[in-house]
C-alpha cells in the first residue's frame, strides 16, 4: 500500500513537471498580450494639453495650466503645429497672470516654433504678440526688435493678400 502510494505520488509529480513547461508558456502568452507599449511622447504631450485645458475653468489653476501647456509643446515635434498652440496659450494665460516677462518668452518660443515649420502668419503673429508685451515691460529695443522680426516676415510671398493686410494693421497698433 505504501508503495502505491509513493507510485502514485512520483506518478502525479512527473505529470506536474511535464505539463508545467505547457503552463508556463500559457502564462507567458498571457502575460506578453497583457503588456501595455509604454506612452510615446505624443500621447504625454496630448495628455498634458488635455489636463491643462481642463484648468480653463479654474483661474487659482492658470499657473499650472501653463506648464502643463509649456511640457506639452516641448514633447512635440518642430513640426507638430499642436506645439505652436500650447505655447500660445501658455503665453496667453501668462499674460493673464501678469508674468508679462514669461509670457513674452513663452510667445517668442511660439513664434519660433512656427518659423521652424514654415508658418509664416502664425510666426508674425506670435511676434507681434510678444511685441506688444515688450511695451508693456517699457523695452522699446526688444519691442522694435520684435516688429522688425514680424514685419519682415509680411514680406513673405507665401502670404495671402488678406493674410498680409491683417498682420500689418496689427503691427500699426
Amino acid at each position: 500500500m505504501r508503495t502505491n502510494r509513493i507510485g502514485m505520488a512520483a506518478a502525479a509529480v512527473a505529470l506536474l513537471t511535464m505539463s508545467a513547461p505547457a503552463a508556463a508558456d500559457q502564462y507567458d502568452d498571457r502575460v506578453a498580450a497583457e503588456e501595455v507599449t509604454p506612452p510615446t511622447r505624443a500621447d504625454k504631450a496630448a495628455e498634458l494639453r488635455l489636463r491643462a485645458e481642463a484648468l480653463f475653468s479654474q483661474p487659482k489653476k492658470w499657473k499650472q495650466a501653463a506648464r502643463l501647456f509649456e511640457q506639452s509643446a516641448a514633447l512635440r515635434h518642430a513640426n507638430d503645429p499642436e506645439g505652436y498652440e500650447c505655447l500660445m496659450f501658455a503665453g496667453r494665460i501668462r499674460a493673464a497672470l501678469d508674468d508679462i516677462e514669461g509670457a513674452r518668452t513663452v510667445l517668442e518660443k511660439a513664434a519660433a516654433q512656427a518659423l521652424a515649420r514654415g508658418s509664416v502668419v502664425e510666426a508674425a503673429s506670435a511676434y507681434i504678440d510678444a511685441a506688444h508685451l515688450a511695451v508693456a515691460m517699457k523695452d522699446a529695443r526688444g519691442a522694435r526688435e520684435l516688429v522688425a522680426k514680424a514685419s519682415l516676415l509680411t514680406e513673405s510671398p507665401l502670404l495671402s493678400v488678406q493674410d498680409r493686410s491683417s498682420l500689418l494693421a496689427r503691427i500699426a497698433t
